[in-house]
């Protein structure tokens, strides 16, 4: 037996009887309070708050389904608004052109075909279109003729 423990040795075989017992029963009361306070009771309490922590989970839940609901119906509704605004807002701009440019809107993709349009006219145009945050996605044109004049198609997305 190490020297540390011989003094606690030593103490122990000076008590009574009843004493030891004493001492015996005190120290495992003590031991089932530690054992009580340290890893019982915190589980205890978890267990007891769980249904009130499982409602106030479920509330919050509910509401953030609701707010995805509200969402995503706010997102379809801006789809289809956005398109025909962006669609709108192009048509009304193509009155600068004449006759030469033609409208077609397919799905969300808007599509602006140019026949024998001037240069000044499609610069015109296309700044307006810039001021208005109308940006051409793709497109092809090219000029033709003496006096040159511009034909081709440009592609328009419409929402976002």
């Amino acid at each position: 037996m190490s020297s540390a423990l011989l003094p606690l040795k030593n103490f122990w075989q000076k008590l009574q009887p009843r004493e030891r017992t004493g001492l015996g029963v005190a120290a495992s009361l003590l031991i089932i309070y530690v054992m009580w306070a340290l890893w019982l009771l915190p589980a205890w309490r978890v267990l007891d708050n769980a249904p009130a922590q499982h409602r106030a989970l479920d509330e919050s839940l509910a509401r953030m389904v609701h707010m995805q609901s509200q969402v995503q119906a706010l997102r379809s509704q801006n789809k289809g608004s956005t398109t025909d605004s962006a669609k709108a807002r192009i048509e009304r701009s193509l009155g600068t052109l004449g006759d030469g440019a033609k409208l077609e809107a397919q799905g969300d993709q808007i599509v602006v075909t140019l026949k024998n349009i001037a240069p000044t006219q499609l610069a015109v145009w296309l700044n307006d279109l810039q001021q208005q945050q109308l940006a051409v996605q793709s497109g092809q044109i090219q000029a033709s003729g003496a006096e040159p004049l511009w034909s081709g198609r440009l592609n328009f997305k419409g929402a976002p």
